[in-house]
This record gives C-alpha cells, sequence and structure tokens, in this order.
C-alpha cells in the first residue's frame, strides 16, 4: 500500500496537466515527442520527463483509440516503468497500461519491448496501439505473424527490431536472440542491444514456462536402436526397481533395478563412463513410462506424438522435447521413430530476460510468488486496485471420492445454470474429460464450444463468446488468457459468467486466474471448482492412502481433513514446480557462463578487420605442444605423418628425417616449419587482405561453431546421465557443474585444433570471379 500511496502522489501531478494536454491541437500534441527527446539529451532523466509524458499520451489514446485512460490504469502504468510487476485483475485494460511505459522508455532511442505469450494477442495488441505510437511520432513493429507457419525473413526481422516499440512473443524473442548467435556475418545480425522489456502474463512466462529451455536443434543424430531395447527393459522392471519423486517430476533406478539393468545389458557397471549413452537412453524409456501421461502432456495423431502446453492444453505445433525424450515416448507408444536431432544453441527464460537492464511485467496473478519473482529476476510485484469492486463470488471447492461422481456433479450444475440464461465457462484439467463434458452435454441437447488441443484456431472468437446469453464453453486449463470475456446484453442481471472447473489447478496462481475469466470490471458472476481424490493432481503429490479412500468412498467428501489433503497435494505441487524451476536456474549457470563467452568470441571474430598472424601461429604451436605432450617419449614417424596430414597439409613432400627425430624440441621446430610454410602458401592463394580476412573468419567460426554446437548437446545429455548418480549418494549440481567445466575446457582445445586445421587445410576456388570456400 504504501507503494500505491506514492503513485497516487505522481497520480495528481500527472491529472493537474490533463486540462492543459486537452487544449493542445493534434499537431502540438504529437510535437511533444521530439519536446521530450530534447530534455532527454539535455540531461533530464526519465522519471522527471514521466508526468509529463504520461498526461501527452493519456490524451493521445483519448483522441486515437477513444480510451483515456483511468486513474488506476495509471497507477499500473507507474508501477511498470519502476521495473515493477503490477498485479492488475482480468478486464482492466492491461494493454493500454503497458503503452503509456512503452511510450516514455522509447524516447530514449533505445530497444524497448513487450513480450506476451502468442502470436495472436502480439498482432492484436501491436497493430491496435500502433495507431496510437504513430499519432505520437515513434514507430511500431511485430515481431511475429498472426500465423505460426508464417516466419519473418532477415530483412523483415532488421525492421522489426529497428522500431521504436516492438510487439513480440517470449518465444520469438528467445529463438531470435539465438539464431543472430549462429549467423556467420555482421550482416546475419538484426538485434539491437536490449534496454526494456514489458512482460505480459509474466507469471506464465517467467515461472510456468521457466523450466523449458528454448532450444534450436540442427544436424540429427544417427538413429539409435537403444530406445526400442530401454523400452523393452523398462517394460520388465517392477515397482521396487525404480523410484519415483513426482515432487521434483523425476525418476530412479533403485539398487535393484541397477542389478537388473546390469544383468539385462551384460554390463558390470552400469555408470561406467563408457555406458554414458546406455543409461541416458534408459532415464528416457523410464521418464517416458512412469512420468509423461498421455492425453495430459501428449497425445498421438495421425500416428505422431504431438506434445501439448501444460498451461493451456494447446497442442505445440512443430515442437519435440529435448534430449531424445520424444523418442523415447514413440518407442513406448510404438509409432515411428524420428530423427533426433542435436542441440545447438539453448537459453532459458531466466538467462533471457535476465539480459535486460530494465524488466517489467504484468499479470492478474503475481503477489502469490513475490518472493520468487524477487530472487530469480530482482522484480518487485505491485498490486494495483480495481476500477470496479470485484463482485463476483468464490464458491469453495467441492470435494468427491472419485472421478465419476465429480464430472456427475459438475455437469449437473452446468445444466442448472443453463437453464437460467447464464453462460458457462467449464474448465477441466485434461483433454479427455472435456470430450467426455463434451460428449455427455451433447446427448442432453446442449449446444456448447470446446476450445482444447484439437481445436485452437480461433481460441480468441470462442472464448470472446464466452460471456453470452446461454452459452457453454468447455476449455483445458486457462486457455484464451489475455482475451477478456464480456458479458452479453442482460446476462450481468441474470448472475454474470459461472466458471465451473473440473479437478484441481496445478497450483493457487492458476486456479485465481481461472476464477478471474469471471466478474471482469465489477460484473456479476460465480466460480466453483469440483475436486476429486481421483485427480490426476492428487495421485501425484497427495498422500497414498487418499486412494484408498477414494476406493472406499463415494459421493461427496464431508470429512474437512480429506478436503485439506486435496489443498496439500496442491501445495505439494507448487513447491515442486518452485525446487524445479530452482533446479534449472542452477543447471543454468554453467550453461550461461559458457554461452556468454562463446557468444563474445564469435562477434569478436565477425567484427574482426585485420588477420591476426601471430594469433594464429600461436595457435599452431598450442596444437603441436599438445600432440607432444601425448608420449611420453618420441612418437613414431607413422604417427607424425598422420598429423601432418590430418592438420597442416594433405601433400606431404618428405616424412620428417633422423634430424628432425631426433628429440621432441627439432620435431617441434619440424613441424612449426611446416606450418609456417603451409599458413604462407594459402595467404599466397588468397592474394589480397580482405580475402584473406575472410577466409580467417568463415574457417574460425566452422571451428567454432562445431565445437560449441558437440558441447551444447553435450550438456543437455549430460544433465539426464547426472541425474542417474543420486543413488551414488553425489551432489548432482556439484557433479553438473564439474563436469560441464571440463568439457568445455576439452572444448576450447578443439577449437584450437579446428582451427588449425581448417585454415591450413581448408581449400579455396574461383566460380564466377567469386571466392569459394571448401572446408577440410
Amino acid at each position: 500500500m504504501k507503494k500505491i500511496k506514492s503513485y497516487n502522489k505522481i497520480l495528481k501531478k500527472i491529472n493537474k496537466l490533463a486540462p492543459k494536454m486537452k487544449a493542445l491541437s493534434d499537431s502540438e500534441l504529437s510535437g511533444l515527442t521530439d519536446v521530450f527527446k530534447g530534455r532527454l539529451s539535455k540531461g533530464e532523466n526519465l522519471d522527471k520527463i514521466m508526468i509529463d509524458a504520461y498526461a501527452a499520451i493519456r490524451e493521445a489514446a483519448d483522441r486515437v483509440l477513444g480510451m483515456y485512460p483511468r486513474d488506476v490504469q495509471v497507477l499500473g502504468a507507474i508501477a511498470l516503468h519502476q521495473g515493477k510487476i503490477a498485479e492488475m485483475k482480468t478486464g482492466e485494460g492491461k494493454t493500454l497500461v503497458a503503452a503509456m511505459p512503452l511510450y516514455l522508455n522509447a524516447l530514449t532511442g533505445q530497444s524497448t519491448i513487450l513480450v506476451t505469450m502468442n502470436n495472436y494477442l502480439a498482432c492484436r495488441d501491436g497493430n491496435q496501439m500502433g495507431e496510437l505510437f504513430k499519432f505520437m511520432g515513434l514507430t511500431t513493429s511485430v515481431g511475429v505473424k498472426e500465423d505460426m507457419a508464417d516466419m519473418l525473413t532477415l530483412e523483415e526481422k532488421k525492421a522489426a527490431y529497428a522500431a521504436d516499440i516492438m510487439y513480440t512473443t517470449n518465444g520469438a524473442l528467445g529463438f531470435d536472440y539465438l539464431t543472430e548467435n549462429l549467423g556467420a556475418t555482421k550482416n546475419d545480425r538484426f538485434l539491437r542491444p536490449y534496454y526494456y522489456v514489458i512482460i505480459d502474463e509474466a507469471d506464465a512466462v517467467l515461472l510456468d514456462s521457466a523450466q523449458m529451455p528454448l532450444v534450436i536443434s540442427g544436424a540429427p543424430r544417427v538413429l539409435s536402436n537403444m530406445y526400442q531395447t530401454a523400452d523393452l527393459f523398462v517394460t520388465t522392471l517392477s515397482e521396487e526397481d525404480y523410484e519415483v519423486d513426482e515432487k521434483r517430476k523425476k525418476v530412479y533406478l533403485t539398487d535393484a533395478g541397477i542389478d537388473k539393468a546390469q544383468l539385462f545389458y551384460s554390463k558390470e557397471n552400469l555408470f561406467a563412463k563408457e555406458n554414458f549413452e546406455l543409461v541416458r537412453h534408459i532415464m528416457l524409456a523410464l521418464r517416458a513410462h512412469k512420468l509423461l501421461i498421455s492425453q495430459k502432456d501428449y497425445l498421438i495423431g495421425d500416428g505422431k506424438v504431438k506434445l501439448l502446453d501444460s498451461g493451456s492444453g494447446r497442442i505445440l505445433e512443430n515442437t519435440k522435447l529435448r534430449q531424445g525424450q520424444h523418442q523415447a515416448i514413440e518407442a513406448k507408444e510404438h509409432v515411428e521413430i524420428t530423427q533426433e536431432s542435436r542441440a545447438m544453441a539453448s537459453i532459458t527464460y531466466q538467462a533471457l530476460f535476465n539480459m535486460f537492464p530494465k524488466i517489467a511485467g504484468m499479470s492478474g496473478t503475481a503477489a502469490d510468488d513475490t518472493a520468487e519473482f524477487m530472487n530469480v529476476y530482482g522484480l518487485d510485484v505491485v498490486k494495483i486496485p480495481t476500477y470496479r469492486p470485484v463482485r463476483r463470488k468464490d464458491l469453495r471447492n467441492l470435494c468427491f471420492y472419485n472421478r465419476e461422481d465429480q464430472v456427475d456433479a459438475a455437469l449437473l450444475e452446468t445444466e442448472k445454470i443453463h437453464k437460467d440464461g447464464r453462460p458457462v465457462l467449464l474448465i477441466t484439467d485434461a483433454i479427455d474429460v472435456s470430450q467426455e463434458c463434451s460428449d455427455r452435454l451433447l446427448k442432453k441437447g446442449i449446444p456448447h464450444n470446446v476450445l482444447n488441443a484439437y481445436n485452437v484456431p480461433k481460441e480468441a472468437d470462442i472464448i470472446k463468446e464466452a460471456g453470452q446469453r446461454g452459452a457453454v464453453t468447455i476449455a483445458t486449463s486457462v486457455a484464451g488468457r489475455g482475451t477478456d470475456i464480456r458479458l452479453g446484453e442482460g446476462v450481468n442481471e441474470l448472475g454474470g459468467l459461472a466458471v465451473i472447473g473440473i479437478g484441481i489447478a496445478s497450483n493457487l496462481r492458476s486456479e485465481k486466474q481461472a476464477r478471474g475469466r469471471s466478474g471482469r470490471q465489477g460484473d456479476n458472476g460465480t466460480s466453483i471448482f469440483y475436486t476429486s481424490l481421483e485427480d490426476q493432481l492428487v495421485k501425484d503429490y497427495g498422500a497414498e492412502k487418499l486412494q484408498e479412500f477414494a476406493k472406499r468412498g463415494s459421493g461427496q467428501v464431508k470429512s474437512r481433513w480429506l478436503a485439506r489433503q486435496i489443498r496439500k497435494a496442491q501445495r505439494n505441487c507448487e513447491l515442486s514446480g518452485r525446487e524445479g524451476r530452482d533446479t534449472t536456474t542452477q543447471f543454468a549457470e554453467s550453461d550461461k557462463i559458457q554461452r556468454t563467452v562463446i557468444y563474445s568470441m564469435r562477434n569478436s571474430i565477425i567484427d574482426m578487420e585485420n588477420m591476426d598472424e601471430d594469433f594464429l601461429l600461436d595457435v599452431q604451436e598450442h596444437v603441436i605442444d599438445g600432440f607432444l605432450t601425448k608420449y611420453k617419449k618420441m612418437p613414431a614417424v607413422a604417427d607424425v605423418v598422420r598429423f601432418i596430414l590430418d592438420h597442416i597439409c594433405y601433400n606431404l613432400e618428405s616424412r620428417p628425417d633422423e634430424n628432425d627425430m631426433h628429440d621432441k624440441k627439432s620435431l617441434k621446430k619440424y613441424l612449426m616449419d611446416i606450418s609456417k610454410s603451409r599458413l604462407e602458401a594459402q595467404k599466397q592463394v588468397l592474394k589480397s587482405d580482405m580475402r584473406k580476412v575472410y577466409f580467417y573468419k568463415i574457417m574460425s567460426l566452422k571451428a567454432l561453431d562445431d565445437c560449441w554446437i558437440e558441447q551444447v548437446d553435450y550438456m543437455q545429455q549430460l544433465r539426464l546421465y547426472i541425474s542417474g548418480r543420486t543413488y551414488a549418494q553425489r551432489n548432482i549440481m556439484y557433479e553438473y557443474h564439474k563436469e560441464a567445466h571440463a568439457s568445455f575446457m576439452r572444448m576450447v582445445e578443439n577449437v584450437k585444433i579446428g582451427m588449425m586445421r581448417n585454415i591450413l587445410l581448408g581449400e579455396i576456388q574461383e566460380k564466377n570471379d567469386k571466392m569459394i570456400v571448401i572446408n577440410p
């Protein structure tokens, strides 16, 4: 409340300027943008300009959009400029709220971005607010296309990121960052240095999506037959052979399971280094069978495994699980096993957004996770008052012993409310439940819309109509976030929208988000959840004895103790999610450090204007020293020849003689002389300095990228492999960072070897007056 009081003081100053702004002509009002920029150039900061700028953009919104930001919206805008997460309830107009700090921060000329959940919302908000910003003399772009299948070209990306203000999605922003850092020339760059970002639905992006890193996949791996054998092995296991940690979404082999694996595969030590791939495939198969559930985590369609978004129930098109997990599910479901690709680049949302000097966010439900937002992102949460008091009635959850009675009761209530003409939003926790509800409503002759993974193209349109008289809409989870449900004529008088949930939500924040679909801007409405002891979440996170009660009982649960146990299961799930995100953050530390080093090296190479011959000679000397140190005594002549052919030149005029092979010092001189001679020969072919630099860049980047791709892919596999060491009583995180560092140092050595090979063995050919580089 202290923050709101201080914001109210700023608000009063902004309100005092309203008559002055209203008296300005359109040209005078839009001309204030140049005035504000001039004040910034003279040393004023954004905080001093904010009051005038907010008053100006507020008046402009009224003229251009016919929407004058209300006082509570200005309070939200102040919080966003100060780098807070503004908790604003559904229907409070967050799109207009964000326009004010976007305008203010764009005055600096630095990158100003709004990130939202999906392409539809980015296009809708960007196009709508673009008219406002255009009036005020700023450019606006949308970094995605509404059809997810349409991708922006490089030139379109350059134009999008060059705009004063850009609207995009969290996924597009992350992949754009990774894509740019795979580019080979300056022309491949399109990003501006990050400055200010507002994250819409911040809890969904920063928390719910935090455990799934963004990964760009590339060159395919050799298809392994281990998936089928691992799947067969896992089907032979009994319960004492493995342990499932539902809270952390992990599964391990017990000592008995390890013994079985060693017997099945005829191995003495399952966790020996040479069994890295074997352990990886076993763990993948275990996860596929024990943790990943059909119709909840994925479904089978057209003979393929299709992933489901845990938050919305949408099918994630063109998306696969990483590290071979997708192929393990395919083996489990006995569908065609697709090619496993290597991970070429990866980043978590924590790492991505923490690169912005200034972050802000909006959400209808953020206050419950204030501590995590502060710990991970350094973001405070400010609760913004609603424009009108909330009149929605949030009814206490009803608990049932089994799923059948739970669904029966929810549908009976749906039918009763529908007869009164009130609209109903029926939110289910799984696709099969939504389909069952749909079938039963059809039999009762109740018309309805279904919004699940099988029907998402018109998601926003379906959700918008959900508030009409007599409408019944079935949706999975909180589908349609970002789209308001406006009540039809006369519906508010009937009692407003009724939200009925089937199944307990994964956390209290998601439950509040679902309830908040009703009662926007002071409308009437009700919300209630029908839960049961057979909810998947209760099975996963509740006490085991609860399932015994589920088998014995029927109808509604009267016991308060059992009702509290269901809530306890929800809290356990919520805690598990936080721990999982914390683990992801810890794993990502090594990734972040390594990625920063490699991307810095890439940029140095791309920006290089002169060929550093001394550095090349140092690299060659380092590689040669590495070769010689492998041998306690002198290497054989055949080994020396092999080294030369692999690293220096393909045509060796003469083998090393006795003098060259006298000792390591003389052999090193011999190898260095050949290397220098080969480098001179390459320079003669290249002729001009410009061609030399181009050749050096291409060959150096090729070496760096090849090794980095291997490293990224290895790190992805290492996470899965390392989790199998729990029973060896080792600290997983320590082991991971230790091995990640060791593998990185090996990679650095391989980069130097690759640079030497590529530069000395690379071929240059001329074709149509253009230089063609052929890698060795």
